[in-house]
């Protein structure tokens, strides 16, 4: 999940939660407005005064009406906003001077006059409404616009001679003499919220970003791990065995990743009536990488159709596919064939550990070495032999097996590894054999496995 997605998704979230804030904005202004408009016949004032304030409550109204149509025909939020803030910061520098115009400007009226119509307490509830444009400098650049207009005020009717001062609150407030105190405390009660509203603002917008972040992440893995899911149903159908050759042989296999997917591979295919040809290998590391050139190889295995090619002339043909990609992996593998007329087993080694065929009580060591597919090294692969005997099985396994440690940083080790499997000979439930060597490594390493675990098993 990129970024920019994420930015995407965030933004559209904010948007419709700023189209929301700004709707509420919007009516409750229309009822301030509208409330004002009927209480305003009420204060004692004349009828000019009153068909003036009246005049301008119907052009807000009007203003803020049509920003509700606009927002609904999804015009653009941001320059709603920008003109919304303005309105707010005009209307509460252009009410109170002309409320004082109005009323004769200085010659007839004192400029307490500019205070009394100055409304504080609706500045605060402004400085609030910005907040729910989801923006934190709204709500800052609203309480400087305010706070100035309200200081100007102040200044004026401080300077003004004829303003009358009282020390009484209640008096300050219905009647004309100032408290100077008391309108102070509306500077810093506005400044309070106004850094308040911001906090919120950004703190929310934060939040939710992180929330949306999350779950995001959540949804990446999830859709990773349903890639792996898929990823592995697709490695099952490259590493299987073709079913006419589970009718020739008694085949099994055990395949445990490290995780949901792995390097390590096996796969087989039917050469001609008398010959079978299978691969069993281990690419370094686990996971998607590893999984990807365990593919490779698989599809490369199965796509060489001639009987003469030996297992040695096989792997140097696949070490000459993988050369054409950049594979930053070791890959140790054995290629071998089955001979049923001839009883025989020819194999060749590329770095994978020997194999073993199990006759009786006995493990028959397959011996043989080779180098790695992509060593930087010569190629040095042989051809080796063995004969078989009708109820051999033919044993391979990935080092997963064994390089398990235990609570005390132990390593099962190899020879002991080996033991084990003797003393589970002779094989009656091929099945029930692989699974208990398999249970004797877990419980080993308390279930905690640091590769990939393979088995395959071909009876004779």
């Amino acid at each position: 999940m990129n970024r920019l997605y994420k930015f995407n998704l965030t933004s559209e979230l904010f948007q419709k939660k700023q189209i929301n804030g700004m709707k509420f904005g919007l009516y409750f202004r229309l009822i301030l407005i509208l409330i004002t408009s009927i209480l305003r016949p009420l204060l004692e004032a004349s009828v000019i005064e009153n068909y003036f304030i009246l005049g301008l409550n119907a052009l807000l109204l009007s203003i803020f009406f049509i920003g509700i149509i606009a927002i609904y025909r999804n015009f653009n939020i941001n320059i709603i906003s920008n003109i919304i803030t303005v309105l707010d910061i005009s209307m509460m520098a252009l009410f109170p001077f002309f409320w004082y115009v109005e009323s004769g400007y200085y010659e007839s009226t004192p400029s307490v006059v500019l205070l009394k119509g100055a409304f504080p307490f609706i500045s605060i509830i402004l400085v609030c409404l910005s907040g729910l444009s989801l923006d934190p400098k709204r709500p800052l650049i609203m309480t400087v616009a305010f706070n100035l207009i309200f200081f100007s005020i102040l200044l004026a009717v401080i300077s003004d001679p004829r303003t009358q001062f009282t020390d009484n609150m209640i008096e300050s407030v219905i009647h004309e003499p100032v408290y100077v105190f008391y309108y102070i405390i509306h500077f810093f009660s506005i400044s309070f919220a106004g850094v308040i509203v911001s906090f919120i603002v950004y703190t929310y917008k934060r939040t939710i970003g992180e929330a949306i972040e999350l779950e995001l992440e959540s949804f990446k893995l999830k859709l990773i791990d349903e890639d792996l899911e898929n990823a592995k149903e697709t490695q099952k159908s490259l590493i299987n065995i073709d079913s006419i050759l589970q009718e020739k042989f008694k085949i099994e296999t055990y395949y445990r990743p490290y995780d949901k997917i792995g390097g390590d591979f096996l796969s087989a295919q039917k050469m001609n009536d008398d010959k079978s040809d299978f691969i069993f290998g281990d690419v370094s590391g686990h996971g998607i990488g590893a999984a990807m050139i365990s593919g490779m190889i698989s599809l490369s295995f199965k796509s060489l159709k001639d009987s003469n090619q030996t297992p040695k002339d096989k792997i140097e043909v696949m070490d000459q596919d993988l050369k054409q990609f950049s594979i930053d992996h070791n890959i140790s593998l054995v290629v071998f064939r089955i001979s049923e007329q001839d009883k025989k087993i020819q194999y060749s080694y590329a770095g994978h550990g020997e194999g073993f065929i199990l006759r009786d009580k006995e493990l028959i060591p397959l011996v043989g070495r080779g180098t790695l597919i992509l060593s930087p090294l010569p190629n040095n692969h042989s051809n080796y032999q063995s004969n078989l005997e009708k109820g051999d099985w033919i044993f391979f396994f990935s080092d997963g097996l064994y390089e398990v440690f235990n609570s005390k940083g132990e390593m099962m080790e190899y020879d002991n590894y080996l033991k084990f499997i003797q003393g589970q000979l002779p094989i009656n439930d091929p099945k029930s054999f692989l699974q208990i060597i398999a249970n004797n490594s877990l419980s080993f390493s308390q279930n905690k496995i640091s590769d990939d675990m393979t088995m395959l098993l071909v009876g004779i």
